[in-house]
């Protein structure tokens, strides 16, 4: 189908069902955005009582809608697929087949799978199927990460390909015991997000009357991030937008990177609904400087991106070594009041590299300050206050590997932080000295710091505050924020520091730099997922591998970067 290329700045009709691709930093929301505003100055459809519902598929793109619609937020539902489904089907209309499904209502709340400890609620299905010889473990994760699937039978619930049993059971999981599981779970009033597709989807296929009232109630359904959509996602998305109602589709099929969680960048692609459908492109890039953008066209052939902001800065560099080192590099070339995000794939990669150099530089400038000869005072006490104050951030997993430092059990760093965020107030203006006496009169037999006698660093501890230490803190936190891919899509960021995770056995070994050497990224997740990461960049993209071949260095260097060995 033949599309029309549009700015970001431009309209479109409001009556018409539209699909717009665009790539990264094109401006998708900003478009989105304008459209909403013109639809609400300009429709005749939108009344009392009726909205537009603008669906996004992450909180980030909830939060950033929500804060750009301003004035005009009253009459637009912004939220998650599933909290838009909740809302306005499950929470209301779940009686109709509560007794059908065993889902107790008087009990009803929702929980991520992953929250839920499976242990427990899976206990007994083993023998129930005959699969007894199968350990806890194994059924928790087999469980847990499944998801409700659309195929011609209907719905079911399943993993994305048969669970395999580890090296030691070679049986794959019986469908019975996930509908075991799933009844366990509604007989306690228990649903988790993905089941809300699952009720929602029964109810309006049940009833259509409650399709009726959608209609009326959002006469205008838009989609952001469409490509992150399942297959039961736009069946639902398409059943209300089957008459009356106006629908938006927006994305980019080359940022689709949740094909672990059901998503299908197929689906964008082949967007169809009944009556006139609208395609439009958006090939503008409005959030990175051109040499970042010569990257990106570089890696990806079915669209060229112009730079309309016309910046000019520094070509991407490309680090060949050590991970620390590079980020220190990174870091001096940026001045130490830029920040940096660092991105990476896994989510162990991330913590592995807060812990490493948050602490090394943290350490470094504090400790060199710190004039007592007691490490092991000064260690303590740096602890404590990088856990106090990544709790007061929300930070609590980061709080929890501090306090596992000082050797304390998982009830105790629990206990310990409950008791320093109650009794923040009374230390935060205290000096370093009164701190000190605080811990050790608060926490005797748990947290032990040497008491401090005349001299020096009885001195510099009178003289310094719990306070100048906790900004220095904040400080760091500040200017170095760790993140997964996947946690930051949707995001952007000034200056990007890419971590590519080698591989060192199993599939894969070797592709991680394919999206650079080999791009293929309409064909390959994980090339999309660090084309994701480095279309995050403004500003600066820096990018790390450990060690590149011959070969591979003569490949790199054809590309617009810069690239640094390090020795």
């Amino acid at each position: 189908m033949a599309y029309t290329v549009i700015t970001s700045d431009d309209s479109i009709p409001i009556e018409v069902n539209f699909k717009v691709s665009a790539g990264p930093g094109a401006g998708k929301t900003h478009w989105l955005i304008n459209h909403i505003k013109r639809v609400i100055s300009k429709s005749r459809r939108l009344g009392t009582g009726r909205k537009i519902a603008c669906i996004t598929y992450t909180n980030i793109g909830v939060e950033t809608i929500k804060s750009r619609l301003s004035y005009s937020h009253e009459k637009v539902y912004v939220g998650t697929i599933h909290n838009f489904l909740f809302e306005n089907v499950v929470k209301y209309y779940l009686s109709f087949i509560a007794d059908e499904e065993g889902f107790c209502l008087d009990k009803m709340k929702v929980i991520d799978d992953e929250m839920l400890s499976g242990y427990r609620i899976v206990k007994g299905i083993g023998e129930a199927v005959s699969q007894k010889y199968l350990d806890q473990a194994h059924w928790n994760k087999a469980i847990t990460n499944c998801r409700w699937h659309l195929d011609n039978t209907g719905l079911v619930f399943k993993p994305d390909r048969p669970y395999p049993a580890t090296s030691k059971f070679r049986a794959s999981i019986k469908q019975e015991a996930y509908t075991i599981y799933k009844k366990k779970l509604w007989a306690r009033g228990i649903m988790t997000y993905d089941d809300i597709l699952y009720f929602a989807y029964k109810i309006i296929i049940n009833y259509p009357l409650v399709l009726e009232v959608l209609r009326a109630t959002y006469p205008y359904l838009f989609i952001d991030e469409f490509q992150d959509s399942t297959p039961l996602q736009v069946d639902i998305l398409k059943r209300i937008a089957q008459s009356s109602t106006i629908i938006g589709v927006i994305g980019d099929k080359a940022q689709s990177i949740y094909g672990f969680a059901g998503a299908d960048p197929h689906l964008f692609d082949g967007f169809v609904i009944g009556g006139r459908l609208e395609e439009y492109n958006i090939e503008s890039n409005r959030r990175s400087t051109d040499e970042i953008i010569d990257l990106l066209n570089a890696i990806r052939k079915d669209i060229i991106q112009e730079g309309i902001l016309h910046q000019h800065g520094a070509k991407p560099i490309v680090y060949v070594g050590d991970r620390i080192k590079a980020f220190e590099m990174a870091k001096r070339t940026l001045g130490h009041n830029e920040e940096l995000n660092f991105l990476s794939f896994r989510n162990d990669a991330a913590n592995s590299m807060r812990e490493q150099y948050d602490n090394q530089l943290l350490q470094e400038n504090l400790l060199s300050s710190f004039d007592d000869s007691d490490d092991n005072r000064v260690n303590t006490i740096i602890v404590c206050i990088k856990a106090i104050e990544y709790s007061r951030q929300g930070l609590f997993k980061d709080a929890f590997r501090q306090t596992s430092k000082l050797d304390l059990t998982a009830e105790q760093s629990v206990s310990v932080i409950k008791k320093f965020l109650k009794d923040y107030d009374d230390f935060k203006e205290c000096s370093l000295s009164a701190y000190i006496e605080y811990i050790n009169s608060k926490f005797a037999g748990v947290i032990k710091v040497a008491r401090l006698k005349a001299g020096n660093a009885k001195n510099f501890y009178d003289s310094h505050s719990y306070m100048q230490v906790a900004m220095e803190v904040g400080t760091f936190e500040k200017h170095v924020l760790y993140e997964t891919i996947h946690k930051a899509k949707g995001d952007e960021f000034d200056n990007v520091f890419v971590g590519i995770d080698k591989k060192e056995k199993g599939k894969g070994k070797g592709k991680e730099l394919d999206f650079l050497l080999n791009p293929d990224i309409l064909s390959s997740e994980e090339q999309r997922v660090y084309y994701v990461a480095i279309s995050r960049a403004k500003k600066r993209l820096f990018i790390q591998y450990p060690k590149f071949s011959d070969k591979e260095m003569a490949a790199l260097e054809r590309l617009p970067i810069d690239v640094i060995k390090i020795d």
